[in-house]
């Protein structure tokens, strides 16, 4: 099943990760191994970007402990079509700078929304990790724009105090992040991925990596 594949099969390899970085499984490192040619393969053919954050996660943390160039290698790949795709242009449309998406893409994929761009940015940080250790300066510039970007539209998306002013229920409503800007919405993976995202990036990005200009646009 597509859908299983491109979903599921890269949280599963990042819960493989999981169990050896908290149980130090060897056994479950040694799958996500066995498993890269056939996950590699199979999304240079399917190329759906659902599956790249999952498996950005899972082989950056593979890469940290075996160092296997083909890991950083198809992270850089699929990330570097991630960040091709995100909105970095301010006009004509402001309201959605910062998050991944273009015309053609949004008809193959469907729309983008705050969980889109929130796992996305989980993804593109942890490939700005490996770029970082490797020391791939040009890298590390565009993952770093695309990261602070992605930030900025997320915080776009968060119920504050000044606009709550339609919510019926202020204090449950407060912090909680809309799908989109015209949406009103608030989902667990909205929050959740958002969230994620966000504290990821702050705990990677020192605070010179942030410039003011962005997140006053």
């Amino acid at each position: 099943d597509e859908f299983l594949q491109r979903y599921y099969s890269g949280e599963g390899l990042v819960a493989l990760m999981d169990l050896y970085e908290t149980l130090g499984d060897n056994d479950a490192l040694a799958m996500v191994g066995k498993a890269f040619e056939y996950h590699r393969d199979y999304y240079n053919t399917d190329k759906h970007p659902a599956s790249i954050p999952w498996l950005t996660q899972a082989y950056a943390r593979a890469w940290r402990v075996e160092r296997r160039p083909e890991y950083a290698d198809f992270i850089f790949k699929m990330n570097d079509f991630i960040v091709s795709i995100q909105n970095q242009e301010l006009y004509p449309d402001k309201d959605h700078l910062g998050r991944f998406s273009s015309d053609e893409w949004s008809k193959i994929y469907g729309p983008p929304f705050a969980p889109s761009t929130g796992v996305y940015l989980e993804g593109v940080v942890d490939a700005y990790r490996v770029a970082r250790e490797l020391k791939d300066v040009d890298r590390m510039e565009k993952y770093r724009i695309a990261i602070v970007l992605a930030c900025r539209s997320l915080m776009q998306l968060q119920f504050r105090d000044d606009n709550l002013f339609f919510a019926k229920d202020a204090f449950r409503t407060r912090g909680g992040i809309r799908g989109d800007v015209m949406s009103t919405t608030i989902r667990m993976d909205n929050v959740q991925h958002s969230m994620q995202g966000m504290l990821r990036a702050v705990q990677t990005l020192t605070r010179w990596d942030l410039p003011k200009k962005f997140w006053s646009m």
